[in-house]
């Protein structure tokens, strides 16, 4: 190759919207893949090892979700004792505003 030829050869560039796009059709293909596996695994695979898998994930989402009402219910309950500190806050207030009023 002569140095001309050398210099006037154009040169791939990536880009950033190319790096994207391979990003996009990347996590596209690894997404089918893992749908063409769980699709073999269950067409060819044991209906009771699936049967206890699904079963297994069911008990797992259960649990996250005794855990995520666990704190809702918690945070209830810190809102209800809050809002009973305002109230006797309040009324405390009203009591020194009251006798302040009578002297």
């Amino acid at each position: 190759m002569r140095a001309y030829e050398f210099i006037n050869q154009k040169s791939n560039k990536l880009t950033m919207r190319h790096l994207h796009k391979l990003k996009k059709i990347r996590k596209l293909r690894q997404h089918e893949l893992e749908q063409k596996k769980s699709l073999v695994a269950q067409m060819y695979g044991d209906p009771v090892a699936h049967a206890e898998k699904e079963q297994q994930e069911l008990e797992q989402m259960e649990r996250q979700l005794e855990l995520v009402m666990d704190k809702i219910k918690n945070e209830i309950q810190s809102a209800e004792i809050d809002n009973q500190q305002r109230e006797k806050i309040r009324s405390m207030a009203m009591r020194t505003v009251k006798r302040s009023m009578k002297n």
